[in-house]
């Protein structure tokens, strides 16, 4: 069976009533919220689709401003989820998680540490390393997970700049890590979970800075060893792509929001609340080239429940991953099989061009416009799921 996560990030819980000005769609109120519903009716939909996952995962912000009573209760929400999916549950903090803002306890993470079940992993030597050392190492039956804790520094100031403006990896964790990362185990998928973003993420938003700081040396620590796949949250926007450096640098996944409420404007007409499902591939043929692959599928908040994800709403209902070679080779490729048939289908695609299933939507686009633009032009059709359905000569 392939491994599975459930990735349900940045969900901005709050316990005040439901309105278009409210933090997220996440309420717990006493009366008309909807947080139990959105979150029961996720649970429901992964287990129709997967039967189970091995994992839940939640890469910060549970909570908005640090609400203790709806952090309290997102918790055990999100532990019930896991238990009907029967995963383990795996999480992070997040900006809004840490009360960094005049907490007058002087304890920006006490709420955190008080969670039962134990968080970031219910288990007493994973918290402690955590809150002690911004970092724990999580193993299960297929992953190997490095835990960050990207806000271990919200509440102080350095330089007279309030550190919850951004996420930080300190020196002293970097010098930790580098003596104590577990070693890679064959099979196991490396996945680093954090909160803050670790390169910028193109278009719509790229002149927000509060990314992760240090962070080009910790990929190139990560770039060092095993493939790794990065998972983070706090952009509320999804987005696959390749970090900087060698041919080790890891997969950075940006997973979006489960419910942040997205305004209006620009970003909320094009970006949605969605959750995914991360589907790794058992075995890959090694002569297409790739460490590690596989599928995340979406579903998209619909304003009355969730569907599955539209190719409009940025990150569709089928993504690939792990492809990271040449879109031109490959569009010429394509191109050259079309000239004595004219037209290939789905089947017949994904047959002489297996590595197709690994490109993510991104590329899909960027893939569509190579075939489009060149000579001879080549048009382009899309399963409604974002899978490539047929190309066919113009």
């Amino acid at each position: 069976m392939p491994a599975r996560i459930l990735v349900i990030s940045d969900l901005h819980a709050h316990v005040g009533q439901q309105s278009d000005s409210a933090p997220s769609n996440l309420s717990f109120a006493a009366a008309g919220g909807q947080g139990d519903a959105l979150l029961e009716e996720c649970a429901s939909i992964v287990k129709d689709a997967f039967g189970e996952v091995e994992v839940v995962l939640v890469p910060g912000d549970l909570t908005d401003k640090a609400d203790p009573n709806a952090l309290t209760r997102v918790w055990e929400r999100l532990n019930a989820v896991a238990a009907t999916l029967q995963a383990q549950l795996v999480a992070t903090a997040g900006n809004h998680d840490y009360d960094s803002r005049g907490n007058p306890e002087a304890n920006p993470k006490g709420s955190l540490q008080e969670l039962r079940p134990l968080f970031p992993f219910d288990d007493r030597a994973a918290q402690a390393s955590f809150f002690a050392y911004n970092y724990c190492q999580v193993e299960t039956d297929n992953f190997q997970f490095l835990v960050l804790n990207s806000s271990a520094h919200h509440g102080y100031k350095v330089g007279g700049a309030e550190e919850f403006e951004h996420g930080r990896i300190d020196s002293t964790t970097l010098k930790e890590l580098r003596s104590d990362l577990n070693e890679p185990v064959e099979q196991k998928k490396r996945l680093l979970v954090l909160h803050h973003h670790i390169a910028q993420l193109p278009g719509l938003d790229h002149a927000e800075m509060s990314m992760l700081r240090e962070g080009d040396e910790l990929m190139s620590f990560l770039s060092d060893a095993a493939p790794w796949m990065v998972i983070h949250g706090h952009k509320h926007r999804p987005y696959v792509q390749w970090a900087p450096g060698n041919s080790l640098s890891p997969l950075l996944f940006s997973s979006g929001s489960f419910s942040a409420n997205m305004g209006g404007g620009g970003w909320g007409a094009q970006v949605r609340n969605q959750f995914h499902v991360i589907e790794f591939d058992d075995e890959i043929d090694e002569a297409l080239g790739i460490d590690f692959g596989g599928t995340i599928f979406s579903w998209s908040y619909a304003g009355f429940g969730w569907q599955t994800a539209p190719a409009e709403h940025i990150l569709p209902h089928e993504s690939g991953f792990g492809f990271r070679g040449s879109l031109t080779a490959l569009a010429r490729r394509m191109r050259s099989a079309l000239g004595s048939t004219k037209r290939l289908s789905a089947e017949t695609l994904n047959e002489a061009f297996p590595v197709l299933k690994y490109v993510n939507a991104f590329n899909i686009d960027a893939l569509t416009k190579l075939l489009r633009s060149g000579s001879p032009s080549v048009m382009v059709t899309l399963t409604p799921a974002g899978r490539i359905e047929e190309v066919e000569l113009d």
